[in-house]
């Protein structure tokens, strides 16, 4: 069984032979452990959006100081590997809202799953469509954003639309690549909640996702979505949207809650908690982590993928224990 089988066959719980993995790797981590991570990689292959053996490159958003996003805000960056904050976001004013113009569509949107499938035919190829709620924060800024959210001002639900139709050509350009999965991220959580009332989160964003995720679904591809925090309260919701597999910090709302509730429902893509266990703790910490995972969040016919995201406060061997079990 190919990867892609595995993963295909994981998110219609259709009984997998074993559990896909995938690793998402931050720049920082390859800072700190250089070729015995890309040895490590090596040993144990992904099943989804296997990644090009070797060192990358920082790209301008992962290295140290300011740079200026393709909507016109400014972040910066305090060391090289790590993701910064935006500090100038673009809108900090209305007044530039007219002067607003979303970025083009790169001619190679393509091209990172053009990448996974040439490297690795069996694998599962994913793009990325987009965020909503985060990228309102990057262009308004976080305290803005959440102010215009209880005001509901005309010039924010223009900058709605704004953002919505970029990201419907972006989706539609996704959806036309040759990928099995699109990405879609908002981190909608603190430690104990949703950032925003459940109630305001189904009136303003929900459905925007139910367009976005629709075209994906009407194409015959599957839904992948990434949120941190507390998001319990929105779960059901991200199932009914038709989500087919949730990125979510398992261990902030606990993996017997969570299975309990959704076990069987839709697939819990990850992950080993990278708060406490990945950096903080033993090789058999994380092992034990994976075992409770498969105990509460596995289906017997599949809902659960492998993965975790590791950097460079992650020890090699821990990194190792994170692959190595499943």
């Amino acid at each position: 069984m190919d990867s892609y089988e595995l993963v295909t066959r994981t998110l219609r719980f259709e009984n997998p032979e074993r559990i896909p993995r995938q690793l998402w790797v931050l720049p920082s981590a390859f800072l700190r452990h250089g070729e015995d991570l890309v040895a490590l990689l090596r040993r144990y292959p992904v099943d989804i959006n296997p990644r090009s053996l070797e060192i990358p490159e920082l790209t301008p958003e992962w290295r140290k100081g300011a740079y200026v996003d393709e909507w016109g805000s400014v972040w910066l960056n305090l060391e090289d590997g790590i993701a910064g904050e935006v500090k100038q976001p673009v809108l900090q004013d209305w007044s530039a809202l007219d002067r607003l113009r979303p970025p083009e569509l790169s001619a190679d949107l393509a091209a990172p799953a053009e990448d996974v499938l040439r490297r690795r035919p069996d694998a599962f190829a994913m793009l990325v469509g987009g965020q909503i709620f985060e990228r309102l924060q990057y262009l308004r800024g976080t305290e803005n954003l959440y102010m215009d959210l209880m005001d509901q001002s005309a010039e924010l639900l223009r900058l709605r639309d704004i953002l919505m139709d970029y990201l419907r050509r972006r989706v539609a350009r996704c959806i036309k690549a040759p990928c099995h999965g699109v990405q879609f991220a908002d981190d909608w959580g603190s430690q104990r909640s949703l950032l925003i009332s459940p109630e305001l989160w189904r009136s303003f964003f929900k459905p925007c996702y139910a367009e976005l995720f629709q075209m994906v679904k009407q194409a015959g591809k599957f839904v992948f979505m990434h949120s941190d925090g507390c998001i319990m309260d929105i779960i059901e919701d991200l199932i009914e949207l038709g989500v087919d597999a949730l990125n979510c910090q398992v261990w902030v709302m606990g993996p017997e809650e969570l299975g309990r509730r959704f076990r069987g429902r839709i697939t819990f893509w990850g992950e080993i908690n990278r708060q406490t266990t990945l950096p903080q703790g033993t090789p058999a910490d994380v092992r034990k982590s994976v075992e409770v995972m498969k105990a509460n969040l596995a289906a017997p016919q599949g809902g659960l993928i492998a993965q975790s995201e590791v950097d460079r406060m992650t020890p090699l061997e821990n990194i190792e224990a994170v692959l190595q079990p499943w």
